[in-house]
């Protein structure tokens, strides 16, 4: 039996710079991290990346939809919303591209194509 799990997590502004860094493997210095296989680095995949970068799509979109819309956003206000989801143990490892596709279709079925900003497997 596959079992579905996920993770979510809410970001300010002053995160998504060094989100949008690890995420696509930006910077060199991720190497000191012990949780972080450089050697399983090839394995990742970037299915939906960033037109500009994450904090720029997030503005952009934010200003489209909040401030656009006679909201305002504060200093301490979430931008991004991270979901993690876990690629079942028992599922064989062909079926990575076919799994994370069907979230992503969900996901983006769910909150709408255009506020999916970025999808990658690490």
């Amino acid at each position: 039996m596959a079992l579905f799990s996920f993770h979510c997590q809410s970001y300010k502004k002053g995160a998504l710079s060094g989100l949008d860094g690890h995420n696509r493997r930006l910077h060199k210095h991720h190497l000191s991290n012990p949780d972080i296989k450089p050697e399983l680095s090839d394995n990742n995949r970037i299915y939906k990346e960033p037109k500009q970068s994450l904090y720029s799509d997030c503005k952009k979109l934010i200003q489209k939809k909040v401030i656009a819309n006679g909201n305002r956003v504060r200093i301490d206000s979430n931008w991004i919303v991270e979901c993690l989801f876990t690629y079942p143990n028992d599922l064989p490892l062909e079926r990575l591209d076919e799994y994370n596709n069907l979230v992503i279709k969900y996901m983006s079925a769910r909150l709408g194509e255009e506020n999916l900003i970025e999808a990658v497997c690490l």
